[in-house]
């Protein structure tokens, strides 16, 4: 015996499809797990960032500054204070590294519409002799396509080679954290 859909059973299916795929491909919500997954692999690789010239389109780099810390200050609650500013200014701060002499933070950053992911790096160098912590940023696209369509990551390392603009938008991620980080600490 076969099995058929009559016109309402086939009008319920159709609907249930539309709403599936609206959860989990349309939406721009980074909790949806097709963006976390995604977002995860799309940050590692950073296809958009391949090319060096290409690149310095949707790329901007800055000091962000110098500034002082009282000596009272830990490093564990100097990072959860910055942890804290990053999420202020609607990035999601994603791992804090440890290297020889610094501290390197990466974050993401969603656009509203459609989930394009964007990284911010900071990289904090800490005197703890002088008291001071010294900020550099990178605000980077990541790929062509948004990582809300499936598969973009394998997409987008096709994508490499083609240029877009980021409308400023990593340049303006890094500005507010500068300011961010003037309102916090004293600069030097």
């Amino acid at each position: 015996m076969m099995f058929s859909l009559t016109g309402r059973a086939l009008s319920i299916w159709a609907i249930a499809v539309a709403v599936v795929c609206k959860v989990l491909f349309l939406n721009d919500n980074p909790s949806n797990p097709i963006i976390s997954i995604q977002a995860k692999y799309q940050a590692l690789l950073k296809p958009a960032q391949w090319i060096p010239i290409i690149r310095d389109f949707h790329r901007h780099e800055m000091q962000i500054g110098t500034y002082h810390v009282k000596e009272d200050n830990d490093e564990s609650t100097l990072l959860a204070d910055i942890k804290s500013m990053l999420e202020s200014n609607d990035l999601l701060p994603q791992s804090v590294e440890n290297a020889t002499d610094a501290y390197i933070i990466q974050s993401f950053y969603f656009t509203p519409t459609a989930a394009w992911l964007d990284t911010v790096t900071l990289t904090l160098r800490m005197d703890r002799k002088q008291h001071t912590m010294s900020v550099y940023g990178e605000g980077e696209s990541t790929g062509f396509l948004p990582v809300s369509i499936p598969m973009a990551p394998l997409i987008n390392i096709v994508c490499c080679w083609f240029p877009f603009l980021d409308v400023g938008n990593n340049e303006r991620y890094l500005q507010a954290i500068q300011q961010s980080m003037n309102t916090k600490y004293e600069s030097i």
